[in-house]
């Protein structure tokens, strides 16, 4: 349940379609407009002063995301045709996306999803995330909460990009200049990224890195034995730069 009202920020482009977020999201009550902001300059200096919980970010302004402190939550707002390039705004930081023209339902909706996100991490005592690249875990303390994906896109070797779901995801595996992602089902996507940058697609909390080439996904493991953990009958070892903080969530 969200105690107080969640500070949120606007930075639209079309005038009129900023007045008509800013009028829908006035009707509810837990949110509240700390900023309107009108340009490129403003919107710099005061997210770099300031971090709303969630940022209303006009879609042409993505490159700003590079220069400021990224709010926990990224609503994306743009014309329809931005459709086709969402995988790599993604990849740029945004949670979720509002398409125009802005309608009361759509704004209610992405909303709806963030409330209820809200309330299913509110209650997480350790907001560190698992998916480390190293034994030094990402500081996220500063963060309220952190989003969760339900699917990533992965840049197979055969098909394209194609839609993976998280939680169907085994494990994935360093293996040669691509990385295996081993699905639930038996089936296996591979991606052209690194373990690095691949790590970075995954939701925090459900993903831990066990070796220099292995992350699994800590809900589908059956087995923790000494060094060991096992997934489906695959065994996997756990090295020595990676064993404490194993240790510390198994």
């Amino acid at each position: 349940m969200i105690k107080k009202p969640v500070n949120c920020s606007i930075f639209v482009l079309d005038p009129e379609q900023q007045s008509l977020l800013n009028s829908f999201i006035s009707e509810f009550y837990t949110l509240t407009v700390t900023r309107i902001l009108s340009s490129r300059s403003e919107a710099m200096e005061y997210l770099n002063q300031n971090r709303p919980t969630i940022l209303f970010l006009d879609l042409e302004m993505q490159d700003l995301l590079h220069f400021i402190s990224k709010p926990p939550y990224i609503i994306g707002i743009g014309p329809k045709n931005a459709q086709k390039k969402i995988k790599e705004f993604l990849n740029f930081g945004f949670s979720d996306f509002i398409f125009y023209p802005i309608q009361r339902d759509d704004v209610q909706n992405v909303l709806g999803k963030f409330f209820n996100l809200h309330k299913c991490l509110s209650g997480v005592q350790n907001e560190e995330p698992l998916a480390a690249e190293d034994r030094i875990l990402y500081n996220s303390a500063d963060l309220k909460f952190q989003t969760n994906k339900d699917f990533i896109f992965v840049n197979d070797r055969k098909n394209g990009y194609c839609r993976v779901f998280c939680d169907e995801i085994l494990y994935a595996q360093n293996v040669g200049n691509e990385i295996r992602v081993v699905k639930e089902n038996g089936g296996t996507v591979y991606d052209k990224k690194n373990l690095k940058n691949f790590i970075k697609m995954l939701p925090p909390h459900n993903f831990l890195k066990i070796n220099r080439s292995t992350v699994i996904n800590l809900h589908k493991v059956n087995r923790v034995d000494k060094k060991n953990i096992t997934i489906n009958n695959t065994v996997f070892k756990v090295t020595r730069t990676f064993y404490k903080t194993v240790a510390k969530y198994l």
